[in-house]
């Protein structure tokens, strides 16, 4: 559980736990992480991982699967570790069905051992192995609604997370779902997901003092403020992120794909314009979604930098997708993406936006494939009609796919779990650059297409400067 008390008695850091490692999962800057057969007690009503049902996965029949962290213990027990960080975070936040459960802490061969919830990828991994194809409707929605649900569970318990991106939105298949298209009378299937908020390394207490420490978030998920280098920030930064992971997962490539600092700012400004009253569209293009907004604080912080805040007009927001398919999305991405922290939505005002109250409900499956006790070795069953997809924490919910129904999805399956750090060196570097490049060539010719060279007021749509 989130809450398990006793996760630093020393009393108990120490006392022996009963695992057998099956495999190395990854490594970075924190350590390494390995996917383990876990013997030991767990904290009294801990459910079975969604991934380990021994009837879905025959390699774990009579395991219990679970992810263990191994870090090097810092000089400090009771402060300064990005570890501990998450720890402190983690026992605070009470357990909720979108956020990984941490099970147990643990010191052996001078090394720091925390044992959480095991999963099978992440997001990342997820939209990587899409390759080109889109997600139904219904996918995107249902992601979403568990991002958000979970980073408002952090918000409402006084913590904001920092860090938010698609590598920290742990990823389970549970089975397949037949999702509605929208305006149409057809179906197509995709996979049903559990998605669980992940690492907790640098959130902070909401009541916690400024300044923070400069490095936050991957770059392009850090919204203006931090950017900027604002003194202070806090929840709005994660609400800014969830909505560049949204759109994202969409998209499937990312929404600002910047090459450095100055360039993430010039990206932000390529689709909300300059901070300020929202100028007026084309008139071949009329849109009620245009602009960042005002934000007063943007030049006094660009300043402080002595930079120039990148200059554009910006785009509608409509011409990130098709929106037809997501019309009431649009607004809500909008209103997580204004440049004024303070204007931003909340995550209790995203959840209660009509995207989630009244466009989710006809996009969820109205069939779902799951795989049964008695379904190893043989064909799927057939699908079953549901009003909507069951209950996550349901025990009786198998959100396993068992070794026929993965190659029956191996398309739409999650590869190998990578390591996360690993993009953020020298590979991440060219990556990134090659990504951004391609991205922002698909950006300008959309842009180019809609509007032409030249704007009503006769400047260049194009000319974005630093």
């Amino acid at each position: 559980m989130a809450n398990s008390p006793g996760l630093l008695d020393m009393k108990t850091l120490d006392t022996g736990r009963r695992y057998t490692v099956i495999k190395r999962a990854g490594s970075g800057a924190f350590g390494e992480v390995y996917i383990a057969d876990w013997q030991s007690p767990l904290p009294s009503g801990t459910m079975v991982p969604a991934m380990q049902h021994s009837y879905t996965r025959p390699a774990f029949v009579g395991k219990r699967i679970v992810a263990i962290k191994r870090c090097r213990l810092p000089t400090d027990l009771t402060k300064g570790s990005v570890r501990l960080n998450e720890l402190c975070a983690l026992r605070s936040i009470p357990a909720h069905p979108n956020i990984i459960a941490l099970y147990d802490v643990f010191r052996e061969h001078d090394l720091l051992h925390i044992v959480f919830e095991c999963m099978e990828g992440n997001l990342y991994q997820l939209i990587k192995s899409r390759k080109g194809l889109p997600m139904a409707p219904g996918l995107v929605a249902s992601v979403a609604q568990q991002m958000f649900r979970g980073i408002e569970h952090i918000h409402s318990h006084g913590y904001f997370h920092r860090d938010m991106k698609p590598e920290n939105v742990l990823i389970t298949t549970l089975g397949l779902g037949e999702y509605p298209i929208p305006g149409t009378s057809s179906t197509r299937q995709d996979v049903l997901v559990l998605a669980k908020v992940a690492d907790f390394g640098l959130a902070r207490s909401l009541t916690s003092k400024a300044p923070y420490s400069g490095y936050i978030s991957t770059r392009w998920y850090r919204a203006p403020e931090v950017l900027l280098r604002s003194p202070s920030y806090s929840a709005p930064i994660d609400v800014w992120a969830l909505a560049a992971i949204t759109a994202e997962t969409v998209m499937l490539e990312p929404l600002f794909p910047g090459a450095n600092e100055l360039d993430q700012l010039a990206c932000i400004v390529r689709l909300l314009g300059t901070p300020g009253d929202a100028p007026q569209p084309p008139k071949q293009r009329k849109s009620s979604h245009y602009g960042g907004g005002p934000w007063k604080e943007a030049e006094v912080l660009a300043e402080h930098l002595q930079i120039r805040l990148p200059q554009g007009p910006g785009v509608p927001f409509e011409t990130l997708f098709v929106s037809s398919s997501y019309p009431m999305l649009m607004d809500l991405l909008f209103m997580m993406l204004r440049y004024d922290p303070n204007a931003r939505y909340t995550m209790s005002q995203c959840l209660q936006h009509s995207f989630f109250t009244v466009e989710m409900a006809p996009l969820q499956p109205i069939r779902c494939m799951l795989p049964t006790k008695g379904s190893a070795g043989q064909s799927p069953s057939e699908p079953v009609a549901v009003s909507s997809p069951p209950d996550h924490e349901s025990p009786a919910f198998s959100m396993e796919s068992d070794e026929v129904f993965l190659k029956a999805v191996d398309d739409l399956s999650l590869s190998p779990s990578e390591d996360t750090e690993r993009r953020r060196r020298e590979e991440e570097i060219r990556v990134m650059r090659e990504r951004s490049r391609a991205v922002m060539q698909k950006r300008e010719a959309l842009l180019l297409s809609h509007y032409g060279s030249i704007n009503d007021d006769g400047t260049r749509a194009s000319g974005w400067s630093i």
